[in-house]
């Protein structure tokens, strides 16, 4: 979906990705650390820009 630079302290991440030119939609992925007893999982959302904010899909 994305790649993403982890810092040591960081939780949350986000990075706009857009199409190859001709192609419309830039799309934002965010993605979040939570911390679990069995170690850290990481959840990813998307969204698309919308005229009245962002839609997540």
């Amino acid at each position: 979906m994305a790649t993403f630079h982890w810092t040591s302290m960081s939780v949350h991440a986000e990075r706009v990705l857009c199409p190859p030119t001709g192609l419309k939609g830039c799309m934002t992925v965010a993605s979040y650390k939570v911390y679990q007893p069995d170690g850290p999982w990481l959840l990813f959302a998307t969204g698309s820009r919308a005229a009245g904010g962002v839609t997540t899909t």
